[in-house]
């Protein structure tokens, strides 16, 4: 399994389909979370948005499973993978082989 982070804002102010439609996404994300494919989810405290990191086999799946969230065509999205940013079993070490 690989993460990606999916950075989203939302491109509109929030409106009444808006509100209709928040608890089907919120019951869709919750879901996601018991399975283990969505790892995080924050949002912004000013709502303009949030970060969602998900545990999946690539990129392609994340974008699938954004085309099925209610609020999709209220999303930004901006998804990319991440690479762990510190080595060994224990995650103690800093790693510095990042490339250029």
């Amino acid at each position: 399994m690989s993460k990606f982070i999916n950075a989203f804002t939302w491109n509109q102010p929030p409106n009444e389909e808006f509100a209709t439609l928040r608890p089907a996404q919120a019951t869709m994300a919750t879901e996601l979370m018991e399975r283990g494919t969505l790892q995080y989810l924050f949002l912004a405290e000013d709502n303009s948005g949030g970060w969602a990191i998900y545990n999946v086999e690539s990129r392609d799946e994340v974008l699938n499973i954004l085309e099925q969230f209610p609020l999709r065509k209220f999303m930004n999205n901006n998804v990319k993978p991440l690479q762990n940013a510190y080595s060994g079993a224990n995650s103690t070490a800093l790693r510095t082989d990042f490339p250029d």
